[in-house]
């Protein structure tokens, strides 16, 4: 946890490269073909992707393409790490490095918002309840009837079914949906009062 807390001070607080050391780097991997071997051939793996926070571009003091011009020593210590985890993980059996960061994935795509596929900038006021605006942080709009939910609510993309459950709560409210005997609601959803059916205003 402690390098988990000094990759993310570097990135959010300190708004940064990472130090490119191991003890500032913590990555996720995931093996793509182990679900779907038509990935890559027999014999061989893909590992992908390889997460690793940075700033968003936007936020990198020193600059939108700050990361770009680390790709190569970024590539290198990322290396290093997964090698430390796995000693074969060198030389002739890494085929191909691929590096996108979030400013190339912001150039290829617009809207991917500082290279985040949540449709909305990865800062402190549009996550939570702030997204995608505050003004709509509960799945509501002004029109009547029209309610949000998709990747840019909170708590944001994946295929977590988060959004669509959170939003029952608020149809419910609302008293637009009766939840059969498979409804469960979440014990931290905090209602707005306001908002049932025959609370006092």
């Amino acid at each position: 946890m402690e390098f988990f807390h000094t990759q993310t001070r570097d990135a959010y607080s300190l708004k940064s490269p990472p130090e490119l050391t191991p003890e500032h780097l913590t990555m996720m991997i995931c093996t793509h073909d182990v679900y779907d071997r038509t990935r890559c051939p027999d014999g061989f793996h893909l590992l992908s992707p390889i997460y690793l926070e940075v700033p968003p571009p936007q936020y990198d003091v020193t600059g939108p393409e700050g990361i770009n011009r680390h790709k190569d020593e970024i590539t290198k210590a990322a290396l290093e790490l997964l090698k430390r985890m796995a000693p074969n993980m060198s030389g002739d059996n890494i085929l191909e490095v691929f590096l996108n960061t979030p400013y190339d994935s912001e150039f290829r795509n617009a809207g991917m918002s500082g290279g985040n596929w949540y449709g909305a900038r990865q800062s402190e006021d549009q996550w939570f309840g702030s997204r995608p605006i505050p003004e709509l942080g509960r799945y509501k709009t002004p029109i009547e009837g029209l309610y949000l939910c998709n990747h840019t609510s909170h708590p944001g993309g994946l295929c977590l079914m988060a959004v669509p459950y959170n939003l029952m709560h608020i149809l419910i409210e609302d008293g637009i949906a009766n939840p059969g005997n498979w409804w469960y609601p979440s014990p931290w959803y905090m209602p707005d009062t306001k908002a049932i059916k025959g609370a006092s205003k």
